[in-house]
């Protein structure tokens, strides 16, 4: 469990030493567009319920992740026989325009 862990934190790392700055007050973005890219990333891997795809956000000062203000954009609501999970809508795999 540790281990799979430690290779997604890698992946994480490797992925944002190659795809650049994409922090608030570092690169031009909004913190929306960071949870966004986030959720997208996260949403790649596979369908995730709401409290799945809260742990990989991070919170602010205030214990919130952010995710009710972005995640409709990017994702639909799958019904499942064991609840509802979040599935990325098709063309969501583009984060963000250049």
């Amino acid at each position: 469990m540790y281990t799979q862990l430690l290779v997604e934190e890698f992946l994480l790392l490797v992925i944002t030493l190659v795809s650049g700055r994409f922090l608030p007050g570092v690169g031009v973005v909004t913190r929306e567009d960071c949870i966004r890219k986030q959720i997208i990333q996260s949403l790649c891997i596979g369908c995730m319920t709401h409290s799945e795809l809260n742990r990989y956000l991070e919170e602010n000062v205030n214990g919130e992740t952010g995710i009710e203000a972005v995640v409709r954009d990017v994702a639909n609501i799958k019904k499942m026989k064991n609840g509802d999970v979040y599935e990325l809508k098709p063309g969501r795999q583009i984060i963000r325009e250049t």
